[in-house]
């Protein structure tokens, strides 16, 4: 039975003080393009210093949704409206979690202001798009508090795990992943699987009315090309 998507999901604003754009992927195998720099191993200290409780906590905005595609012009929203692709990284992080690896990697793409910013080399703009094209995640976001010399602004982060490919072998291969759906008593529904589809896409988007209309990171029920 397919999940029923609800009329609206509050976007993230992007706010005049909105400082950092951070999509963070996380995945149980390293599957980040080549492009995108290794960094070194997280160790006891790090995972502790990442998980202090005394950091100021964030806004959780977009609750877990699962089914997330990446719009295919955000990418070029985001340039549009004055940011570029500042730093990428991927890390090997510590996995704490009962009956977990003991381990799992995280792979950052952070954008920032052009006016502050020089953009990473274009192969890794690239990385950035094999990284979210043809895919599904399990996608949240949260806006965060940033301080810097006194200032306080704002960082946007959108955290995806549970990569889910369209594909098999990607998009070129023709060849989409199939699955069967189910009722609720989670009995076969139809006579044969079904390709996977997304149910949300993940854009760059306006809300609010007249004067206090602003652009927003925002999800939208995603509309299959084939059956508009």
């Amino acid at each position: 039975m397919s999940e029923e998507i609800p009329v609206y999901i509050p976007g993230i604003p992007i706010r005049d003080n909105t400082w950092e754009i951070r999509f963070q992927f996380s995945t149980s195998k390293d599957v980040a393009p080549k492009a995108v720099p290794r960094t070194v191993r997280e160790t006891k200290d790090g995972h502790e210093d990442r998980k202090d409780p005394r950091r100021p906590a964030g806004k959780e905005i977009i609750p877990i949704t699962m089914a997330t595609a990446f719009a295919e012009d955000l990418l070029a929203d985001l340039h549009n409206d004055g940011w570029v692709l500042a730093e990428a990284f991927t890390q090997r992080r510590i996995n704490y979690h009962a009956g977990s690896k003991p381990f799992y990697f995280t792979t950052v793409f952070r954008f920032g202001r052009a006016s502050e910013n020089e953009s990473v080399a274009p192969e890794i703009c690239a990385a950035f798009s094999e990284m979210v094209s043809d895919i599904m995640w399990r996608a949240r976001g949260y806006e965060n508090f940033l301080f810097h010399d006194g200032q306080k602004g704002f960082q946007i982060s959108i955290n995806c795990e549970v990569r889910t490919p369209l594909f098999e072998g990607g998009k070129s291969s023709g060849k989409p992943v199939m699955q069967w759906l189910h009722d609720e008593n989670g009995q076969k529904i139809g006579d044969k699987p079904l390709p996977i589809k997304p149910k949300w896409e993940l854009c760059v988007g306006v809300e609010g009315e007249r004067e206090e209309r602003h652009l927003c990171l925002c999800l939208e029920p995603w509309i299959d090309p084939d059956n508009p």
